[in-house]
């Protein structure tokens, strides 16, 4: 009985010497555990209101073609929560300049948005058009569905406008530069979206103006008054617009930007996946027109890194 009862006071030992190796790693575990919630840090976006790009409803966005794009990014980065919020291109300059972190969309890339911004390609649009109403397309000199930008130069009685908030692509920039210094063109403010130039050629204030198609199409189905709109494809301008999202260019933005584009090139392997989000808003015979440019365009992005430097 003495040998039982010494080895079982040695068996009792051993267990109490083994529980307090294994409370602290349990404890550990515990505290490691992948049930936990991870952190998640806030990406602060600023986005400009589109009428069909990004649309706004009650004073936050809601949808559109942009804004669509932007919500499935962000689904695929769950490390961060996304908070909206409407801006401007003059906002977007001076909070970044200042250093604030936060990425903003859509954009055309600009070289003094590059000053204070890291440029991240994110989504074709189609070539801008000059719009006009479509009861005075006979005044215009249109040949076979197009128009030269030439020839239009030549019209002294017609007159356009555009927005001083908007940035427009190259070659437009440039005739419209012209076209200020001629007189042929008005500069209009008003609506950051541009969207009062569209209703001044509806209420046949001006003749015509530039813009992209899934905005007229989009300001079209909500006019009250004034005339339909017509979308003009110009002649020599066929290859598609990218737009982009700029965000801060201080480490924070280089690195979330790393990650946006990381996402957007794996999202682009798949173009049928990011056409079906222009469907809703651009022209059928639009989009019918640049379908396979666009599924180039992504098929191309999927393989080509944003340059961060």
């Amino acid at each position: 009985m003495s040998g039982l009862g010494i080895n079982c006071k040695l068996l009792r030992g051993w267990c109490f010497a083994m529980l307090c190796l294994l409370v602290p790693a349990v404890s550990a575990q515990a505290q490691s555990s992948p049930s936990e919630p991870a952190s998640v840090e806030t990406l602060e976006w600023t986005v400009w209101p589109l009428p069909g790009v990004i649309n706004i409803g009650d004073g936050k966005p809601t949808d559109g073609a942009a804004m669509d794009l932007l919500r499935l990014i962000m689904s695929e980065l769950p490390a961060f929560a996304p908070n909206y919020r409407l801006g401007n291109r003059f906002r977007q300059q001076q909070d970044m300049q200042q250093g604030q972190n936060f990425c903003s969309a859509p954009l055309f890339r600009r070289a003094d948005s590059d000053e204070y911004g890291y440029f991240v390609p994110f989504m074709a649009s189609t070539p801008i058009q000059l719009v006009i109403r479509r009861s005075a397309a006979d005044e215009f000199p249109i040949e076979n569905g197009t128009i030269s930008l030439a020839r239009l130069a030549e019209r002294d009685d017609l007159r356009g406008g555009y927005s001083g908030f908007r940035t427009y692509p190259p070659a437009v920039s440039h005739w419209l530069e012209q076209a200020r210094e001629d007189g042929r063109v008005e500069k209009a403010t008003g609506t950051p979206s541009g969207e009062n130039i569209l209703r001044m050629v509806s209420l046949e204030r001006i003749d015509y103006a530039f813009e992209f198609s899934i905005l007229i199409n989009t300001v079209n189905k909500h006019f009250r008054s004034g005339e339909p709109l017509r979308g003009v494809p110009i002649k020599g301008h066929r290859a598609l617009v990218e737009a982009g999202i700029y965000c801060s260019r201080t480490p924070w933005g280089k690195r979330v930007a790393g990650e946006l584009d990381r996402v957007i090139r794996e999202l682009a392997s798949d173009p049928e996946t990011l056409l079906a989000l222009y469907r809703p808003w651009v022209p059928e015979e639009t989009y019918g027109l640049y379908k396979a440019d666009l599924q180039a365009y992504y098929r191309q992005r999927a393989s080509r890194p944003a340059v961060l430097e």
